[in-house]
């Protein structure tokens, strides 16, 4: 069941796809794995995906519906005032969900890029030792601790 997206106006909603690779080869809904997303002011997690085998895994957050019912929720939040915030949004999750869910609506500046951002504030941010980009993810996990594992494989 969707979360009623009525309540999602001028919600900061903390976001994320995964999917099995790069840009070029996500060409359909069967290319997306999840929606995850979080509310900076409730702190509930919602978690969209079509794999209930990973229901009750203890590492992953209880399944809050399905992968399209995420892109609904998305879209209903983003159409109510709320903001999708995501790392790379303009480069990658955007461009995923205009081409998987073309029949809804993806308001432009419901969009906040977080890697835009970065560079924005600080264009020659210093690379953290061990990451590829001093705006990327993986620099912001080794900052606080948390090591990204190295991913030759998306498609899992």
């Amino acid at each position: 069941m969707i979360p009623d997206a009525s309540k999602y106006t001028d919600r900061i909603l903390n976001s994320d796809i995964e999917a099995i690779g790069f840009l070029d080869i996500v060409k359909t809904r069967d290319d997306v794995h999840c929606f995850a997303s979080k509310d900076l002011e409730t702190k509930e997690v919602y978690l969209f995906h079509d794999h209930p085998e990973l229901d009750n895994v203890d590492i992953i957050p209880e399944r809050t519906g399905t992968l399209d019912e995420g892109a609904k929720f998305w879209s209903l939040a983003a159409m109510n005032g709320s903001r999708l915030v995501v790392h790379n949004a303009m480069g990658y999750d955007k461009h995923v969900v205009e081409r998987c869910w073309p029949d809804l609506e993806w308001p432009f500046d419901a969009w906040h890029d977080t890697f835009v951002q970065s560079k924005l504030q600080w264009f020659d941010r210093p690379r953290v030792k061990g990451s590829k980009s001093p705006h990327g993810l993986q620099a912001i996990g080794i900052k606080n601790g948390i090591n990204k594992p190295p991913i030759d494989d998306f498609k899992i």
